[in-house]
């Protein structure tokens, strides 16, 4: 088994290791059967509080499960109008960038870029360029890690923090 037969959730040991380093408010574009359980946890191990984002119904539905004291899971009806949430008014210690459309991404990684310490940028290898557009940012972030151990690769950018993996 080769590094393109990643079973899904390469992502997975990114999020472990920038969870360990960050102990502020963690933002989640778009649920998943990876990222979702797993930041739950580990967000409600270390008591920081989850935002998870869908705009699919039925992904939010299954997900809605998820909410508790510490972590909010929310339907958006569209990417552009996060305001109601309080999105832009929150400093997000890491912010997981996994939503769909995935031409949508780069527009939110970019709008996040100054109320975030780390954004993790998913499906960030060079033949999705031309879906997620993510080269286009990164000379946005003074700090870029690209994770390539498995496929599809995750990238991590910051303006301010230097990135420790």
């Amino acid at each position: 088994m080769g590094w393109r037969d990643s079973l899904g959730g390469s992502h997975i040991p990114v999020l472990v290791k920038m969870i360990q380093q960050v102990n502020g408010a963690v933002l989640e574009l778009g649920v998943g059967n990876n990222s979702t359980p797993l930041l739950h946890w580990l967000c409600a191990e270390k008591k920081v509080p989850l935002l998870s984002l869908e705009n699919d119904k039925k992904w939010y539905e299954e997900f809605a499960s998820f909410k508790t004291f510490n972590h909010r899971v929310e339907f958006v009806e569209n990417w552009d109008h996060l305001h109601h949430l309080k999105v832009y008014d929150t400093r997000w210690s890491l912010v997981l960038v996994d939503n769909s459309p995935v031409r949508k991404r780069r527009v939110m990684a970019k709008r996040l870029r100054n109320h975030a310490d780390f954004l993790l940028l998913h499906d960030a290898e060079p033949e999705n360029d031309h879906k997620n557009g993510y080269t286009k940012i990164y000379d946005k972030f003074k700090h870029i890690y690209i994770y390539d151990k498995v496929w599809p690769f995750t990238a991590i950018v910051s303006k301010v923090k230097e990135i420790k993996l």
